[in-house]
């Protein structure tokens, strides 16, 4: 993979790219544009269905498996609801984790 990447630059700035998103012909991102993408993805589809849209902020179940993906998706929430410069996530969360995903007997 490494050949395929040699030349790619960034479509947000001048850094040589590293990641793509779902369809590599069309975009090539730095590691800290592609990060920035993703946050804005996260928000943005939250915001379109608007679930939680309104001004009070209603409870969410959040179920973590201990995987990186669910840790990934801690991280997106905690950086929504974080926000100052865009309009912020208004949940309460309530996090749960899943023991037998953790291997805790």
């Amino acid at each position: 993979m490494a050949e395929e990447l040699s030349g790619l630059i960034c479509v947000k700035c001048p850094k040589p790219a590293e990641y793509t998103g779902v369809d590599p012909k069309k975009a090539w991102y730095c590691r800290e544009c592609f990060i920035q993408m993703v946050r804005n993805k996260f928000r943005s589809s939250i915001s379109k269905k608007r679930i939680f849209n309104d001004e009070n902020a209603r409870d969410c179940l959040i179920v973590l498996e201990g995987t990186p993906a669910s840790t990934f998706l801690l991280n997106q929430i905690d950086d929504a609801l974080r926000q100052v410069n865009f309009k912020r996530l208004m949940i309460r969360p309530k996090v749960r984790v899943l023991g037998e995903y953790l291997h805790i007997h």
